[in-house]
């Protein structure tokens, strides 16, 4: 789905594999994040609909530099010479070629490197013809995360900071032990904004603004008294992200894949104590399943969510 939210700027909405993204198809074309590498043809085609040349790609705005939001921006960068706009900590992280705290490493993503040009300081401005958004820097998801709000038009890019009543998923081994608390303040720091409508990183538009605020915050105090709820929290969306990127896992090597990378141990350990990591694998594939998240398919599992 392709809505335009404010004058030649356009919410693309996408899947949980593909983040979402904007085009701005004015006098500047600019993209604010890029969708995940599997889904570039998608991507390509959206910013072909809107009439705009990958040649005349002017900037790409990063939200963060996790692979579902910055797929596509080696090839758009590639044919258009296009900036990129990110915050610093982001930016270190590309440009020393980090593939541990951009994620990719962590949990076997696949994304490229490309060239940055300017960093997003936290109360910057990014202008899009008629519309002036402000970066607000928003931790907890990720150190290097910025959202942005316009206040004229009281216009949220969320990014993974908010979705509807949740958020992006803790990585508390990368992003810090207090990566939760640091999540709670940047949407305490986005309530004040009173924005009228959110368009996030994953799922529609929010309009809703101070339910799903209070959702993804409850989601984030229950963490906090239960540290093992995130963990399963951590272990469910990265399972189900695991298998949108696959396109779907015989059942009896999902455990061996998801074992190969780092990611999963460690989160059982941190989080679980001694308990093995297959009971606790066997437990939240059980619970994906009742709750409709993943489907067997004659021995296959596939995440129901859209990719």
């Amino acid at each position: 789905m392709t809505i335009e939210i404010g004058p030649n700027l356009h919410f693309v909405e996408r899947g949980w594999l593909n983040a979402n993204h904007f085009i701005y198809n004015g006098a500047e074309p600019a993209l604010i994040d890029t969708a995940y590498y599997t889904g570039l043809e998608e991507t390509l085609g959206a910013i072909s609909e809107l009439g705009v040349e990958l040649s005349a790609i002017k900037r790409i705005i990063l939200t963060h530099v996790h692979s579902d939001h910055v797929g596509g921006v080696k090839h758009i960068q590639d044919a258009s010479g296009c900036r990129v706009l990110l915050h610093p900590v982001s930016r270190h992280h590309i440009d020393t070629r980090n593939r541990w705290a951009t994620w990719w490493r962590y949990y076997d993503h696949e994304a490229d490197f490309f060239e940055t040009h300017q960093s997003l300081e936290d109360g910057d401005r990014v202008e899009l013809g008629e519309l002036s958004f402000e970066v607000v820097h928003t931790p907890g998801h990720s150190v290097g995360m910025v959202t942005l709000f316009e206040p004229r038009e009281g216009i949220l890019i969320s990014s993974d900071a908010l979705w509807e009543g949740d958020l992006g998923v803790l990585t508390p081994r990368l992003e810090g032990s207090d990566c939760v608390f640091r999540a709670l303040a940047s949407l305490d720091r986005l309530a004040e904004l009173k924005a009228k409508v959110v368009y996030p990183g994953h799922g529609g538009p929010i309009t809703e603004v101070e339910e799903a605020l209070e959702g993804a915050r409850s989601r984030l105090r229950r963490f906090i008294e239960d540290p093992k709820a995130q963990g399963r929290d951590q272990i469910r969306k990265i399972i189900v992200f695991t298998l949108l990127q696959k396109g779907g896992l015989p059942a009896g090597s999902l455990f061996d894949n998801i074992m190969e990378a780092p990611w999963f141990g460690e989160t059982v350990s941190l989080f679980f104590g001694n308990e093995r990591p297959r009971p606790v694998f066997d437990q939240v594939i059980e619970d994906l399943i009742k709750n409709g998240a993943v489907m067997a398919e004659q021995a296959i599992l596939h995440a129901a969510a859209a990719a």
